[in-house]
């Protein structure tokens, strides 16, 4: 069965399919309850969830492996403190502004977790995430 995670599910109630926490029972990622995103071991928040595959069996001999996600949560109280504080202002700011609240949240998340900023999106990126710039997408891909 295939789910996606934008489209609505009468299965469950009308709503949304509950991605974050099929990625956090999964094991792929924690879902941090201070700041509402899934942090994976070595992408940290900079990752998607678009849909689940389940199967009734799976039986497999060798092949790839999946890389571990985060066995437990490695951000410290007070940087737990932080990002909720991050969190409530994201939250409350409206326009460009809340934009860019959003962006220092994943960063300090990603900091406070010691994610490779190798691993982070880049600019282009975020432009594209954030602002759904598509032309800024495709330069970074060619410039890649």
């Amino acid at each position: 069965m295939v789910f996606f995670s934008q489209r609505k599910y009468s299965a469950f109630a009308g709503s949304y399919l509950p991605i974050q926490r099929l990625a956090a029972a999964s094991g792929l990622a924690v879902l941090s309850q201070d700041c509402h995103m899934c942090l994976h071991a070595v992408y940290g928040p900079w990752f998607s969830l678009r849909g689940v595959l389940i199967f009734k069996e799976v039986k497999m001999k060798g092949g790839p492996s999946i890389s571990p996600g985060l066995t437990q949560d490695v951000i410290s109280e007070e940087g737990k403190r932080q990002l909720k504080a991050q969190c409530d202002k994201a939250v409350r700011s409206l326009g460009q502004e809340a934009t860019q609240e959003w962006i220092e949240l994943r960063r300090m998340a990603s900091r406070l977790a010691g994610i490779d900023k190798r691993c982070w999106y880049s600019d282009e990126q975020i432009s594209y995430h954030y602002g759904l710039n598509r032309e800024a997408l495709v330069a970074d891909i060619k410039g890649a």
